[in-house]
């Protein structure tokens, strides 16, 4: 796991770039994460806290929602962290309070961004994943696969093309 060394930063921007096996962050047991992250971030030092910004990004295997068949999108996710010196002051380690949900703190004088990016890459991951904008989904009578070749069947309401009757969900974009 790349690490960032806080001696070295100041307020400037320095670039960090790396490449991160998925089972490095925790991701092994997620099916679609089946390629390394690449991560290119910068961190600066502004008084008492380092910020990281920049893109995570990872070629992801996924389940089309409409027509079950498998694909492989790229999904960017961008990063933005403040990291604290030290640890959360009353608690545990391990323990997120409520009232802190974007709190990330670190020991020096490393900063270990691993879990940070793993939550960011799995946060990322359509909820709705759609193999492409035009996908027929599948005949609601029969199960066959419309993208392949019509069944012949009519489903009422929508416009006689059974996979059209299948909507993303609103407040959802498609992938």
């Amino acid at each position: 796991m790349e690490r960032i060394d806080v001696r070295r930063l100041g307020r400037e921007p320095m670039a960090f770039r790396w490449e991160e096996p998925a089972a490095t962050l925790g991701l092994e047991t997620e099916p679609a994460f089946r390629h390394a992250i690449s991560v290119e971030v910068t961190a600066r030092k502004i008084g008492a806290q380092v910020l990281v910004n920049g893109v995570a990004s990872s070629l992801i295997r996924l389940e089309c929602g409409r027509c079950l068949e498998a694909f492989e999108r790229t999904v960017r996710a961008d990063v933005a962290i403040a990291y604290r010196e030290g640890t959360p002051p009353n608690r545990r380690v391990d323990v997120i309070g409520d009232d802190e949900p974007e709190a990330s703190w670190y020991e020096p004088p490393f900063i270990d961004p691993g879990e940070d990016l793993r939550q960011i890459m799995l946060v990322a991951m359509p909820d709705y994943p759609v193999c492409r904008a035009d996908c027929r989904g599948l005949c609601p009578q029969c199960g066959a696969n419309l993208n392949l070749a019509p069944c012949g069947h009519k489903v009422e309401g929508t416009d006689g093309q059974p996979g059209r009757g299948v909507k993303v969900p609103e407040g959802e974009k498609e992938t």
